[in-house]
């Protein structure tokens, strides 16, 4: 859907009562009970007007991040269609704001009030469940700025140079994106001007837990050791004793494995990554050691040597009762592969361990999905504060949204 395209409003209700029984104002009633806004006052203090109710204004956007609206004069429309939900579950007594109240809301809004708003929802949820956060996942997105240089069309389509910045989104930066789907395994890399999300969430609820949007040409790996510092401020009470993240190679660095073991005391499965690498030929792409016959080996157990002050992982030939010429007689070959600087809470990729909880990792690429199904992975606001502030109505709006099921018995703080 273009992002220049206007939806049609909804059938606007001449009777207030058939309005107030509709399941659209039902389901925002029971969505803004769950949230607890006591810390934002409801109006300016001091020298002026006291504006808008700032809780409505704060309700409005999240409806307008909840259903994909596509502008803000979109929205002045859809609550101007229902003036029963604007009245009495908006908090609008007299009339809706300009579209000038909801930028200039948007643009100056804390966006550290949104997380915290965030974690207030998550934690409630947690606790009626009784569930601790196990599984994290990790990853970054990227946002597209509203500008000429992102049109193919523009006869001013600058995606090389990145001293010359575009003329609205001047906070943006040029990144790209790359992709090994290929048939034949070629990187391919997209440029774009933009910004860049970075999320994590709750992978056995596909729940946001914490998130920074940067420049596109921010690092992931450098951007996670912040993110970590949130997570901990906001949910330390939450973690469970063995606390394990999961990211793709684009997280596989060493600091990343100190940082979330030494903030969050948690565990990394990260998957390798194999550029700028040497190939060992006794070792498989996953660096597992290939046995005499060629076939990867089994991982079978590890152990810490205090006297080598090294980590060793043993490995056994995964084809028992097969017949190999170069097997031992009276056993499966065996393996021992010595790692002399052990890195802090890693998770090697050949250990069941790993397994377990790296298809988890798809939980944060689904949350990725749902900001690119309801339209603000390309945003129509020219500032990093707006579009900062819209992303985060975004993943308020699905926490608030998000059932949890009953798990484990919550930690006590």
């Amino acid at each position: 859907m273009s992002k220049h395209i206007y939806l049609n409003s909804e059938v606007i209700f001449f009777e207030t009562n058939e309005e107030s029984r509709s399941e659209f104002v039902k389901e925002y009633e029971a969505l803004f009970e769950k949230l607890d806004l006591s810390s934002i006052p409801r109006y300016n203090k001091g020298v002026g007007a006291s504006g808008y109710d700032q809780h409505s204004l704060l309700k409005a956007l999240i409806v307008y991040a909840k259903e994909g609206y596509r502008s803000i004069l979109q929205l002045i429309r859809e609550l101007e269609a229902k003036p029963y939900f604007s009245t009495y579950v908006l908090g609008f007594r007299s009339t809706i704001p300009e579209q000038s109240t909801f930028y200039r809301f948007l643009q100056r809004f804390d966006p550290e009030k949104i997380q915290e708003l965030c974690a207030s929802v998550n934690l409630s949820h947690l606790s009626e469940a009784g569930r601790e956060l196990n599984v994290l996942a990790i990853d970054a997105k990227p946002i597209v700025a509203n500008t000429k240089e992102n049109n193919p069309k523009c006869f001013i389509h600058n995606l090389t140079d990145k001293g010359k910045l575009p003329a609205r989104n001047e906070e943006s930066a040029l990144g790209f994106l790359s992709s090994t789907n290929d048939i034949n395994g070629k990187v391919t890399r997209t440029f774009y001007w933009g910004y860049k999300l970075h999320l994590i969430v709750d992978a056995d609820t596909d729940t946001p837990l914490v998130w920074k949007v940067t420049p596109a040409n921010a690092s992931d790996n450098h951007e996670a050791p912040e993110l970590y510092q949130s997570l901990k401020k906001h949910y330390a009470s939450c973690f469970a004793k063995r606390l394990v993240q999961t990211a793709d190679k684009a997280y596989w660095d060493r600091k990343v494995y100190e940082s979330f073991m030494k903030t969050c005391g948690g565990y990394s499965a990260i998957s390798r990554n194999p550029g700028n690498q040497k190939k060992d030929p006794n070792l498989s792409p996953d660096g597992v050691p290939l046995c005499a016959a060629g076939y990867g080996m089994e991982h079978e157990c590890s152990w810490y040597d205090k006297k080598d002050k090294c980590q060793r992982f043993r490995f056994r030939c995964p084809r028992k009762g097969m017949e190999c010429e170069f097997r031992n007689p009276l056993a499966r070959c065996t393996k021992t592969l010595r790692v002399t600087d052990p890195v802090p809470g890693k998770i090697e990729p050949f250990t069941q361990a790993f397994q377990n909880v790296y298809g988890k990792r798809q939980s944060v690429e689904r949350v990725n999905a749902h900001i690119t199904n309801v339209g603000f992975d390309f945003p129509n606001h020219f500032s990093m504060a707006s579009i900062t502030n819209l992303i985060g109505f975004v993943l308020l709006a699905k926490a608030l949204s998000q059932q949890y099921q009953p798990g484990l018995k919550l930690k006590a703080a």
